[in-house]
């Protein structure tokens, strides 16, 4: 049927189309979706009801109506581990509007990822990930703001809290929590990765990492006194990733605009606001200087000249002046 009216389309008069539409299409659709049991159907119902969205128009709100009353009567008692309603569910997020899908996501989806994440070990030694990745198949359907502050109180600051624990304990392996940081950082989607709150909750993470490298004291994460801390730096960072950005370094960023920011800061701002992991390489040096880890690239900042230094080639004995655009080619080279 969709099929014969998209080729009589152009020629049918208007009044036609409309009488086809309201009298045909409509009243059998709706009955087959009023009929439409989420519970026992095989066949997810957008299958068949999406080909007619660009037909019917604004008609579709009639099926909308119909089609979230049956999935609320359903989802009330799903539960996290069940993948089948992100399945029937995510397809719909174009079509209901706004309002009306922000409304069964936090109604019946953001309660159900908060017990799954609240229910969720964090264990170095022993992690299993089901929990969370029943939580991040719903990134792409549930708006960011609400996934994020999620995340933020239900999985980073318990994140923290080890990540804190474990640089603190005697003798930390710096390679294994570098590489545990990665595989975490590698779980998050990209449209999370993308938004900025997101990242400065890893790079709390990742800052800590560095200190304890350095031999800096750790405060411990959730102090209260940590927290005008934490956002300052935030804001720091990111103001400086900003400016970083815009110059090719290694020339230095305009320290003017940086008020405490070092040489070395400035860099790591810019590290992260590229998505690449910037941490020192314990026992690692070149020419007195510390060797650090910029995304795949070793590293050395001279933080009186304001440079920076890389081998060109994997395994080179000797170190070149290079810029952060030279940097960034070599990173990508690396991933090819």
């Amino acid at each position: 049927m969709l099929r014969f009216l998209e080729s009589w389309e152009r020629l049918l008069p208007p009044v036609v189309l409309h009488s086809i539409l309201e009298h045909v299409i409509m009243p059998k659709l709706t009955a087959a979706v009023e009929s439409w049991d989420p519970r026992r159907e095989k066949v997810p119902v957008h299958v068949w009801v999406h080909p007619w969205l660009p037909t019917l128009g604004q008609r579709i709100e009639t099926l909308c109506h119909s089609l979230r009353y049956k999935l609320s009567s359903v989802l009330h008692v799903w539960q996290a581990h069940d993948a089948s309603s992100y399945a029937v569910l995510s397809p719909w997020k174009g079509v209901f509007d706004p309002a009306s899908w922000e409304d069964l996501i936090v109604r019946y989806i953001i309660p159900k990822l908060k017990m799954a994440l609240q229910e969720f070990q964090i264990n170095p030694t022993n992690q299993k990930f089901d929990q969370f990745n029943w939580v991040m198949i719903w990134a792409s359907a549930v708006l960011v703001h609400h996934m994020v502050h999620m995340l933020e109180v239900d999985f980073f600051s318990k994140w923290q809290q080890v990540l804190y624990h474990w640089l603190c304990s005697p003798n930390p392996d710096f390679n294994e929590i570098t590489n545990c940081y990665k595989g975490w950082r590698g779980l998050f989607p990209p449209e999370l990765l993308a938004n900025e709150r997101i990242r400065m909750l890893l790079m709390a993470g990742l800052e800590m990492m560095n200190q304890a490298a350095e031999g800096v004291e750790l405060v411990q994460p959730g102090a209260l006194e940590n927290v005008g801390y934490l956002r300052a730096t935030e804001k720091r960072q990111f103001d400086a990733a900003q400016q970083a950005s815009q110059y090719p370094a290694y020339h230095p960023v305009p320290g003017a605009a940086m008020g405490d920011m070092s040489f070395k800061e400035s860099i790591q701002a810019y590290a992260a606001n590229q998505g690449l992991l910037f941490m020192p390489r314990v026992n690692k040096s070149y020419n007195g200087m510390s060797v650090y880890e910029f995304g795949t690239v070793s590293i050395c900042i001279d933080s009186v000249k304001r440079l920076l230094y890389a081998p060109l080639q994997e395994g080179a004995e000797r170190w070149s002046s290079v810029s952060l655009t030279q940097l960034l080619e070599m990173n990508r080279v690396a991933r090819r």
